[in-house]
């Protein structure tokens, strides 16, 4: 189990790595080794979580703790910033704050509750970690269920600003 798994969580980020190296093979556009890069460095952080699994330490951090949290922070800084920029059009000279000129919803601040909760639900991973610290109380396996769910959520955001950007895109 402790090999298998880390092996099916990193599955869908090493397809997509593989995606955008054939991408980038086929067209030489550099954003997509950047897209790239977003996916390897998850599957560095999935490889430092097994090895953390993996390690002895008597209930002290392991190097492999620091480099797997350290990974996540990196890849997750990184996700969000090309979610806005790239993917949502965002964050770019505009006369709109932090936004874009084009906007299909005429209240801005739905384009601001979106960046902020793709933060939030982007940072869920943290819950995981210790999730006393955030005074949940619910064993291992409904906290994984509760996280894949909004993650789910997440995904269906993403997907929805990333048609509106298209459509803006498009007029």
């Amino acid at each position: 189990t402790k090999t298998i798994q880390p092996l099916i969580v990193a599955m869908p980020f090493i397809c997509r790595l593989i995606q955008c190296s054939r991408q980038y093979y086929d067209t030489g556009v550099k954003a997509t080794l950047l897209n790239a890069l977003k996916y390897g460095v998850s599957i560095v952080a999935i490889t430092f979580s097994t090895l953390d699994a993996y390690s002895v330490s008597d209930g002290k951090t392991t190097i492999y703790r620091t480099m797997w949290i350290t990974t996540i922070i990196i890849g997750t800084c990184y996700s969000c910033a090309w979610d806005f920029i790239m993917d949502w059009g965002l964050l770019r000279p505009s006369k709109n704050f932090l936004l874009r000129d084009t906007l299909l919803f005429h209240r801005s601040d739905v384009y601001y509750f979106a960046m902020m909760t793709n933060i939030i639900l982007r940072m869920g991973w943290l819950v995981t970690l210790t999730p006393k610290t955030f005074g949940v109380n619910l064993s291992r396996e409904m906290i994984l269920c509760v996280m894949a769910s909004f993650e789910v959520i997440r995904r269906f955001q993403w997907n929805f600003f990333r048609i509106e950007k298209e459509q803006a895109d498009n007029m």
